[in-house]
């Protein structure tokens, strides 16, 4: 079974689109999940693609596709951004933040303020369920 994007849906009166990806189960289900996130960034034409500290074990994996947008990191220490800084096209980034919406809000303003977007470009951010993976695609209006 192949990995797919199933679906894209647009928010109205949102700045965010939703890609919905199916993912295979199994031992090259993480492969797939990094896989898949460059596609979504390179079909949306997004400048960055940002990963979570609980996703944190994804973001090697997604360097190995090479995307074209750039790879914004949150790491909760410096020798875990050291580590990362190896990886193509990762900038790692402390962050501490209480809430899933403030952690979003933070990291668009700190990928902002390092050059790596602007207003109005997208980014694919990587968020998970238990169910499917799922990308939310958003323009930047920080």
């Amino acid at each position: 079974m192949m990995a797919r994007i199933i679906d894209v849906a647009e928010h109205p009166g949102s700045e965010f689109e939703t890609v919905l990806c199916h993912a295979p189960v199994g031992g090259a289900e993480n492969e797939t999940i990094g896989q898949l996130s460059v596609l979504a960034a390179d079909l949306h034409n997004a400048a960055a693609i940002i990963v979570p500290h609980n996703s944190i074990g994804l973001v090697p994996l997604i360097s190995h596709f090479r995307p074209h947008a750039a790879i914004f990191a949150q790491t909760k220490s410096d020798a875990e951004g050291a580590q990362l800084n190896l990886h193509y096209s990762v900038y790692p980034f402390r962050l501490h933040t209480l809430t899933a919406a403030h952690f979003v809000r933070a990291m668009l303003r700190e990928a902002e303020r390092a050059g790596l977007i602007e207003r109005h470009d997208r980014v694919v951010i990587l968020e998970s369920s238990k169910r499917e993976p799922f990308f939310s695609l958003r323009e930047v209006a920080v």
